[in-house]
């Protein structure tokens, strides 16, 4: 049994699919429209990135032997808050403790 709402909903999802259809080309139509070439366009994209990148190898390679001195003063930096991470105890934390076995054998079984 189908109730009157869905014979009402089936009719305009017929109506706008028959509107819509009115609108849009035939497949034909688009088969047989020129295609538009984007190769320029993809070439010089590539030709300009190829470009940028060797710019920026060349520059790092320009500036490698120059700052020498800059690389071993960031190895020596040290952080203004490095004395917080040392907690007190914190000798326990980095050494293994040593138990000595008793000297007599008083183990109770």
């Amino acid at each position: 049994m189908k109730s009157l709402q869905d014979d009402d909903l089936r009719s305009m999802f017929q109506r706008l699919r028959a509107h819509e259809s009115g609108k849009a080309p035939s497949f034909e139509q688009m088969c047989a429209r020129p295609r538009t070439r984007r190769a320029p366009r993809t070439f010089l994209r590539v030709a300009l990135t190829t470009l940028f990148i060797a710019a920026v190898v060349l520059v790092g390679v320009w500036r490698t032997g120059t700052n020498q001195v800059d690389a071993t003063l960031v190895s020596s930096w040290r952080s203004p808050t490095d004395g917080l991470l040392k907690a007190p105890g914190s000798e326990l934390l980095t050494s293994v403790p040593k138990i000595e076995m008793p000297k007599s054998n008083s183990f109770i079984y």
